[in-house]
């Protein structure tokens, strides 16, 4: 299994290569390829990532320790979590109005 999401991973699959990235990070199996994996991710927009990159700086794991970039990379995954609930909200809405018109 593995060895197909390394695959996956070098053909640019986002998913598959996050996953590889936390594999490598919460199992503490090598962080340079955690750092390589993360890194690609979070600036592919994938939240969690985003989120995990922003671990590694601020407890220092793979990366200089940096609480700015702790920041930076969290307020980066915030902000994507806010956009996609307002969109998310947006289309509640939508169904919420079509049902009351639906049921005049």
């Amino acid at each position: 299994m593995a060895k197909e999401f390394q695959k996956a991973a070098e053909n640019g699959n986002a998913l598959a290569q996050y996953i590889l990235g936390v594999r490598y990070y919460y199992g503490k199996t090598d962080n340079a390829k955690a750092v390589e994996w993360i890194q690609k991710t979070a600036k592919q927009g994938v939240v969690q990532a985003q989120y995990v990159l922003g671990e590694m700086y601020y407890y220092g794991d793979g990366v200089p320790q940096s609480y700015s970039k702790a920041f930076q990379w969290h307020q980066k995954g915030n902000k994507q979590n806010a956009q996609h609930d307002a969109q998310r909200g947006k289309y509640l809405d939508v169904e919420h109005y079509q049902k009351a018109a639906e049921q005049g």
